[in-house]
């Protein structure tokens, strides 16, 4: 996969242009488009959604942004997910064979048949996340983030309270220290689908230290759910 390019955090400041809603991706938001058809409720409608993202983005109407080791943790990920969709379909695939075996032999077994022989979603979903990544702007890794990072794990504070999780806190300090450099935007979004580290367990809404780090960033919207991100993104961009 190709990027837009990489920048330090200065450079990205002042060569992003302004006025535009900016999506910050986190390593699980991206890959979960090679898992949609496996876990999804609806992945026709999430997928969609996805579509329309890239779309935006790849329209110059939505900026895309993320960290270097998102990239890099992604590109670790992406060969073993891709596999995992391909066996996933190929069960299915032998699934329905075994049943249309028992079925009347016709025409009707056999567009089953090739049908089914014909199902395979991997190219549409690789060219979606190939849209999206390159017209992403990758934030090069700073001595800041690590120290951000550094102290996160080490206080324990979210997103790094519940486990040594140094990655994610370096991925939140790019996002924030990003976001403290852009605060004359129209909108900023950071999305991750890792509810674990983000969110509070019991009132499933994002913890107290997100919360409170985002409480001096009124422009910034921290989503965990791929339909809220779409949502509020559609009422800027129709």
């Amino acid at each position: 996969m190709k990027t837009k390019g990489k920048l330090y955090l200065s450079a990205a400041v002042h060569s992003i242009p302004a006025g535009k809603p900016v999506v910050f991706w986190d390593t699980c938001a991206i890959i979960e488009l090679l898992r949609l058809s496996e876990r999804s409720i609806n992945p026709e409608r999430d997928f969609e959604q996805y579509q329309f993202l890239a779309d935006k983005i790849n329209k110059g109407e939505i900026i895309s942004i993320s960290s270097e080791l998102v990239f890099q943790e992604f590109n670790q990920h992406y060969s073993e997910e891709l596999k995992e969709l391909q066996k996933w379909e190929q069960k299915l695939r032998d699934s329905v064979k075994k049943i249309t075996a028992i079925m009347v032999p016709g025409p009707k077994r056999r567009r089953i048949e090739l049908g089914m022989n014909e199902m395979h979603t991997e190219t549409r979903v690789t060219a979606t996340i190939s849209m999206i990544w390159r017209n992403t702007i990758l934030i090069r890794e700073e001595k800041k983030f690590l120290h951000f990072a550094y102290t996160r794990v080490k206080m324990k504070m979210a997103p790094s309270q519940n486990k040594e999780q140094f990655k994610d806190s370096y991925i939140w300090g790019t996002f924030l220290n990003l976001a403290h450099g852009l605060n004359a935007y129209s909108k900023m979004y950071f999305f991750s689908l890792n509810k674990k580290d983000y969110l509070d367990q019991d009132t499933k809404k994002p913890c107290a230290q997100i919360l409170t780090d985002l409480k001096i960033l009124p422009n910034v919207e921290f989503h965990y759910v791929l339909g809220s991100l779409y949502g509020a993104v559609s009422r800027w961009i129709p």
